[in-house]
């Protein structure tokens, strides 16, 4: 209860800008949500209209896919001893901006019309939101723009919105790899003339964004150079220049110039041991077998995310992974 109790008091402490509405309805609703979905999803699988480069809300792909497949792609370029310049990119709530009426049409180009057309558009317009803090609650807002978050439906329809940028981006020349609204654009850079044509593909992008109303933050796009060497140069959307950075989570791993994952070990033991201690501590029982089910709950998932992508041969490295269990085990009873 404490440990909820805590989560709850940090989720309170965030900018308000961080909240994004929730959809709220019967369950009747969301079984109506996940058959339609289904059946979107079959349609768009069968006929293969989604782009294979979208890993989230996929079946059989994950972050776990997303990172393998780019990590083997730079390693191939590192082993090779040319390097790779990865930019991400970041939409500003992606979900709750998207455009009811050229989500509509791109429904319609993806064949998805009459009655099933009719019902996601009134699924889609004519909501309200309503905020409440504490006992006060907001006046009534309508939702103008946005799939709301929390619905079945939702994640797929987003999908179907954002995989025009795919194709916008095909003839460029850069590989694209997406996890929802997560983009990451990279290429092998070699001469000045790869620079420009990475530079191309943002320009597109922000066009396509533009020509789409979505919104993307370039204080949170971040520019990665991937291998021992790169080629100088600033990319920028728009007029915005792209910081480039040493070091960035992707997808929730921290990635390095050298792929080299110590730094990543290091956050995430950090953050592991911090969870290990406030286990011991809200917990009041001090039964061995309750308090490790608490530590495979809750900190085990820390240490295992994504490990297939991380996971380090070097002694140092596996020490300190080893190292929380064994002192938090040490403090109980009977387990030292």
């Amino acid at each position: 209860m404490q440990l909820l109790l805590q989560s709850i008091n940090m989720a309170q402490q965030k900018c308000p800008k961080d909240y994004h509405p929730i959809l709220l309805t019967s369950v009747a609703g969301k079984l109506m949500e996940h058959r339609i979905a289904s059946a979107l999803y079959e349609h768009l699988s069968c006929n293969g209209l989604l782009s294979s480069v979208q890993h989230g809300f996929v079946k059989d792909k994950s972050t776990c896919t997303n990172l393998l497949e780019c990590i083997n792609d730079w390693t191939l370029i590192l082993q090779n001893k040319d390097s790779v310049t990865v930019a991400y990119i970041d939409f500003s709530k992606a979900f709750n901006t998207v455009c009811h009426v050229k989500l509509f049409a791109c429904l319609h180009a993806y064949g998805i019309r009459g009655s099933v057309l009719n019902w996601i558009h009134n699924f889609l317009t004519c909501r309200t939101h309503q905020t409440r803090v504490g006992s006060s609650i907001s006046e009534i807002a309508d939702l103008l723009t946005g799939v709301v978050q929390g619905s079945g439906l939702g994640p797929l329809l987003f999908l179907m919105y954002i995989d025009g940028l795919t194709k916008t981006l095909e003839s460029v020349g850069v590989v694209i790899k997406f996890f929802a609204d997560d983009v990451k654009v990279y290429l092998k850079i070699v001469k000045y003339d790869d620079c420009v044509i990475l530079q191309k593909a943002l320009d597109l992008i922000s066009q396509w964004a533009s020509n789409w109303q979505l919104q993307i933050s370039v204080k949170k796009c971040s520019v990665l150079h991937v291998g021992p060497r790169h080629v100088s140069f600033r990319y920028s959307i728009g007029n915005d220049v792209i910081p480039q950075v040493t070091q960035c989570k992707d997808l929730g791993v921290v990635l390095t110039g050298s792929l080299c994952p110590a730094e990543h070990i290091c956050e995430i033991t950090v953050k592991a041991h911090r969870w290990a201690n406030s286990i011991l501590r809200c917990f009041v029982s001090r039964n061995n077998d309750l308090l490790v089910h608490a530590f495979v709950v809750y900190v085990r998932p820390i240490l295992e995310y994504n490990s297939v992508i991380w996971s380090s041969s070097l002694v140092h490295d596996i020490q300190q992974l080893e190292k929380v269990q064994r002192r938090f085990t040490k403090r109980l009873l009977g387990m030292n």
